[in-house]
């Protein structure tokens, strides 16, 4: 096929795609830029003026205001041993912070809204995601895996998120944060938080509301951040949160 094969509508779907954020924080970002660069310049005249016309109309930001930029340090790893059907040994933040080492084959990367997910199995078979961002280190291993050539990233994750946001019936939190610890809590608490409200909102606070899978486990989540949170409901969340810091204060006071 020739460019000039290419109408001016397939060509603007072309350029409005850019170099996206999700390519940059792969490392594609200059290899992207590189290809626009060389169909810009295969381009006849009469189309020439396409790239420009469109980079001054449309721009992609896949940022929501309200959700602070992840830093993903091992994102490029992690492409490398997908790239590769490597395995990978990674690290990853479990419950309260704790750190669990995996050895895993990881078998794709999604991009949803500004997160990343790494899709990946390990020696029992069973495919399972993880937000990149819970990684904390990646090593790339010299032995290769084997791919299922039925694996299907796309109808995976499809699966994979409508049973995980069915499965997060749980404890629906209502709570007021400070702004000042909002990017914080956003950062530690993401997999948690289901929205912020930004109507009708204070400059000193946020009404936010997260789900949990018991009262313990928001409990012993919400009280790490003493009063840059405030539990509004429900109402046994709040008088058990209060008596543990009772409880606390009694045993320091002391």
């Amino acid at each position: 096929m020739r460019l000039t094969d290419l109408t001016r509508d397939e060509l603007e779907a072309l350029f409005a795609l850019s170099v996206s954020a999700p390519l940059a924080a792969l490392g594609m970002g200059a290899e992207a830029k590189g290809a626009m660069l060389k169909l810009t310049a295969g381009l006849p005249a009469s189309r020439s003026g396409v790239a420009r016309d469109i980079r001054n109309r449309i721009h992609l930001d896949p940022h929501d205001w309200s959700t602070p930029r992840e830093t993903l340090p091992i994102l490029p790893a992690l492409r490398q041993a997908v790239w590769e059907s490597r395995w990978a040994r990674v690290t990853f933040l479990g419950a309260r912070l704790v750190p669990f080492e995996r050895d895993i084959a990881p078998h794709g990367l999604v991009a949803k809204g500004a997160a990343w997910y790494v899709v990946w199995r390990n020696q029992d078979g069973k495919m399972r995601a993880n937000r990149v961002a819970s990684a904390i280190d990646a090593t790339i291993l010299d032995e290769g895996f084997d791919r299922d050539e039925d694996f299907d990233l796309e109808g995976f994750w499809t699966d994979w998120a409508q049973a995980r946001a069915a499965s997060r019936g749980g404890l629906h939190v209502k709570a007021k944060a400070s702004t000042d610890a909002l990017a914080q809590l956003k950062y530690r608490l993401g997999c948690h938080i289901d929205r912020v409200h930004e109507e009708n909102a204070d400059e000193e606070a946020r009404q936010i509301f997260l789900t949990f899978e018991t009262l313990e486990q928001a409990r012993d989540c919400l009280l790490a951040y003493g009063n840059a949170i405030e539990v509004l409901e429900p109402k046994a969340l709040r008088l058990s949160i209060a008596d543990f810091a009772e409880q606390v204060c009694g045993m320091y006071r002391g």
